[in-house]
Formats: structure tokens, C-alpha cells, sequence
């Protein structure tokens, strides 16, 4: 009697009503409900899901039957949508591949397909990968959403599916999505490119998930042959990246080079601070540092991670091994742990940074000061705080590629030390802490050394105060780029 209610909230109950219900006039009923669905009440709809709980099967079938062609509706395609019937994949897959469709409906019946299970799913998503193979942007994007889909399939022998997932990795590289569909695919011929996004991206979301897929494959020689990289600063990405994945399999790719002294020294800083990351490589690191066998070099890499370390334990053990070194009139600063979370003002941080703070002699911040060190200009869109307290207390912990320091001996005996500028078979061009590049010629140069430690001073800090410290990092972390 209410099925036809004018009332929309009535006709809703009786939706409701029918939930669960066997009586033989339950099908009928609904279908006569859902007819009535304008396609623009979202309650109504959702009235219409749970009416049809257990009981998909026939009531989706019975209105498929019943309104024919006149189904691929906005109100017959959000019953569709709905739906959670063994028959819902296939009508899902008719709405995908109508060009007709606007790109937000299609994505929303590939959401559809997240809430649907059997084999009539899989095959229709079998059949949509196939059919979204081609060249347009549709066609993208049907095969990137449908493999993403794809569960628990071998695609090896189907050429028509290979082809169509390399087609689909093509467009993605670089991406999140591309780490999932290599893993999940077991894609190996795209492992390299899982490699070069962990050296480009080691300390973002992307690049540290390409790494983790990496150790669970068991990618030991690739990972090897990036560590091994003749540019040392992608071999050191690689580093940066495996302490990042926070898998423990990442520890027999470090200590070997933490303990190897002929490896590159900005290298094994490098692995150093990863291996600090895990807690069985703090362990060992402090390990070494109480046996004397951790190279001496590698003290400053060592400190900062250990003294920031997430384990108290291993927090408390590094306060004693490590103490902060003093601020201003010997005052002791606080650990690192504690620093980091200490808020400034960014204003009188400017200030300081400019004068007492002494960094604008060897910095530039957009355009004003001395290029002697890295330009500061965009260095909050570079570094976390913490990692800024750890250049000024530790400047020698980790180096910035092309800002080494040398060490020339003249044959007039005079000593000259600061950045590499440029160097030819007839001179070196070197640039010291007063931002004046001098050239000398080859024939008046005895040695030529690249130092261990940086050009920048280990004890700026003792010409701040703890809050003076802060303040100058409250203000290195707005020098952003403008999009951010």
C-alpha cells in the first residue's frame, strides 16, 4: 500500500521494511521502490542498499529485467553503483567503457568494484584491462585503475596483460602508484627504476616506500651496485634511503660501509646516521664508540641520530657518550632531543643569524651576504629542524656535495684552505671563509688534500645562548621556496 507513497521518507521506510525480508513480494516491492529513485536522493539510495542486504542477487537481477535498456540512467546508474550483486561487475564495466561517461563517474564505478568480490569481479577486471590498453586518456586511465584492482594474478603468460601493465608502469614512473603496481606484479624488469626513485626522492613518502620494496624482493645486488655508485652523492641517497625504510635488513648494507676505511668518507657519514636508525644498528654503533673502533671521522655522524634516537635507552647512553657542546659562557646546552622541540622567534632569529650568529659571513639568504657555504635561501623546504640544529652543533657530520674543503700547500709555504671552486691542469681556484677566491697555478701548488672536517667552524654555538640557538633556527625554517 505505501510503495507508492508520494512521500520519498515513506517510500524509504518501506525500503527499510523489506531488509532481510523472504516474503515472496519482497522482490517485486523493491524493484517498484527503485523505480521510483530520482537519482538525486542520497538517502533514498542508501535506503535502496540496505533493503537489498542478502538478497542482491534477486532484486538487482529482477530490476535489470524489469526496466530493460532504460537502466544506463543517472538514477539507474546510481542503483548500479549501489548494487552488490554477482551481476554489478559487469553492468560496472558497461558504464566504464560508455565514452559518454564523464571521467568522475567512471573512477566512481571503479570505487564500486572496491566493495565487490568473486570471480565475476575478476573477470571483469581481467576484461577491462584488456579493453583500456589503448593510447587516449581514457584508456589510461581505465588500465591504471583496473590493475590496481588486480589481486593475486600471474600475468606472465598473458602477453595482451604485459604489455598492457608496461604501457600503464610508462605513464606512472615516478609515482606511488608505479611502486605498488611493480610490487604487487612482481615487475623485476622495473626494479632499476625502484633504485634511481630512492637516490632522487631518499627521504620522501615515494622514494623510501621504492627502497622498502626493494629489501622485501630481496634486491641485494641492485641495492649493492647503488651503494657502489661512482657518483657518490646517489650512492649516499641510496644510504640516506635505506635508513629511512626502517626495514632491519637495511643494517647488512651499512655496517660493512660504516667499518670499511677505504670507502668515500661523505659515504659512510652517511650510512652512519641510517644506521642509526634502527635500533639494532644504535645499538652497534654504540657498540663501536665504547670499543674506540668507530673511525673518529664518523663521531659527528654518530652523535646527532644517537642523541635524537625514538629509544630512551639508547638516548640516555648517547647523552653520556656525547655530551652537547657548551653555549655561551660555557653554558651546557640542552640534548638535541630537547633542542628540537624548543620554539623561537623567527624575527630575532633573522637578527642574530645577521650578527652574533655570524652565518651571513659564509651564507647568502635571497641575494644578501657572502657565498662562501651553501646558499640558505630556500634551506626550511631542505632540512627539518632537527637536521639544521645538526649542521651548526655538527657541521662536520655530513658535508654538502661541492662544498668540501681543501687544503693547498704552496711551495712558498704558505697554507690556504677553504671551498673548491674550479680546478684545470694549469690552476686551482679555491675559496676561503672571507668569500675571496684566490687562483694559484699547479706548478706553485706542493699538495692539494680534501680535508674530513668543513670549512664552517665547529663552535659557532658558543657565541649563543640556548633560546639565541633557537630563535636563529625558528628563522632558517621560513626561508622556503614560494610554493611551499
Amino acid at each position: 500500500m505505501l510503495a507508492h507513497d508520494s512521500s520519498p521518507q515513506v517510500r524509504r521506510e518501506c525500503l527499510i521494511a523489506l531488509r532481510h525480508n523472504d516474503s515472496p513480494s519482497a522482490t517485486n516491492l523493491w524493484v517498484e521502490l527503485a523505480e521510483q529513485h530520482d537519482g538525486r536522493d542520497r538517502w533514498y539510495l542508501e535506503a535502496l542498499g540496505i533493503g537489498a542486504d542478502r538478497q542482491w542477487d534477486a532484486f538487482f537481477g529482477a530490476w535489470l529485467a524489469k526496466v530493460g535498456d532504460r537502466w544506463n540512467t543517472p538514477a539507474g546508474r546510481d542503483i548500479v553503483w549501489r548494487s552488490r550483486s554477482a551481476k554489478s561487475p559487469e553492468v560496472l564495466t558497461q558504464i566504464i567503457l560508455d565514452r559518454s561517461v564523464a571521467d568522475a563517474e567512471v573512477m566512481r564505478c571503479f570505487r564500486a568494484f572496491d566493495f565487490l568480490e568473486g570471480s565475476e569481479k575478476d573477470a571483469a577486471l581481467l576484461q577491462l584491462a584488456t579493453l583500456g590498453s589503448g593510447g587516449d586518456e581514457r584508456a589510461r586511465l581505465i588500465a591504471i585503475e583496473t590493475f590496481a584492482r588486480l589481486e593475486g594474478l600471474d600475468i606472465g603468460g598473458r602477453e595482451d596483460l604485459t604489455a598492457s601493465l608496461g604501457r600503464v608502469l610508462d605513464r606512472l614512473k615516478g609515482s606511488a602508484k608505479f611502486v605498488e603496481l611493480v610490487s604487487k606484479f612482481n615487475v623485476a624488469a622495473r626494479y632499476p627504476d625502484l633504485l634511481v626513485m630512492a637516490q632522487n626522492q631518499p627521504s620522501g613518502q615515494v622514494g623510501v616506500q621504492a627502497m622498502r620494496v626493494l629489501l622485501a624482493n630481496r634486491q641485494n645486488e641492485l641495492i649493492g651496485r647503488g651503494l657502489a655508485d661512482n657518483d657518490v652523492m646517489l650512492a649516499a641517497a641510496v644510504a640516506t634511503a635505506l635508513g629511512n625504510s626502517a626495514d632491519g635488513r637495511a643494517m647488512e648494507f651499512l655496517l660493512p660501509i660504516v667499518e670499511d676505511p677505504s670507502a668515500e668518507l661523505e659515504l659512510r657519514r652517511q650510512a652512519t646516521g641510517s644506521l642509526a636508525k634502527s635500533q639494532g644498528g644504535a645499538k652497534r654503533l654504540l657498540e663501536m664508540v665504547k670499543a674506540e673502533s668507530l673511525d673518529k671521522r664518523l663521531t659527528a655522524a654518530a652523535a646527532v641520530p644517537l642523541a635524537s634516537a625514538r629509544w630512551r635507552p639508547i638516548r640516555a647512553e648517547a647523552a653520556e657518550l656525547f655530551p652537547t657542546p657548551p653555549a655561551k659562557n660555557n653554558e651546557p646546552l640542552p640534548p638535541l632531543s630537547r633542542l628540537v622541540r624548543m620554539r623561537g622567534d623567527a624575527e630575532r632569529g633573522k637578527e642574530i643569524y645577521n650578527t652574533t650568529g655570524t652565518c651571513a659571513t659564509c651564507h647568502k639568504v635571497n641575494g644578501e651576504g657572502k657565498e662562501v657555504g651553501p646558499d640558505h635561501s630556500e634551506i626550511g623546504s631542505k632540512l627539518s629542524r632537527e637536521a639544521i640544529f645538526e649542521s651548526i652543533l655538527y657541521p662536520s657530520a655530513g658535508i654538502t656535495h661541492s662544498y668540501e674543503t681543501y687544503l693547498l700547500a704552496l711551495e712558498s709555504g704558505n697554507i690556504i684552505t677553504g671551498v673548491l671552486v674550479s680546478q684545470t691542469d694549469e690552476a686551482v681556484t679555491i675559496k676561503s671563509d672571507d668569500a675571496i677566491a684566490r687562483t694559484f697555478p699547479r706548478a706553485e701548488i706542493e699538495v692539494m688534500k680534501q680535508q674530513d672536517v668543513s670549512l664552517m667552524p665547529a663552535d659557532l654555538q658558543k657565541n649563543l645562548a640556548a633560546q639565541d640557538l633557537a630563535d636563529v633556527v625558528e628563522y632558517m625554517t621560513t626561508l622556503k621556496r614560494a610554493d611551499n
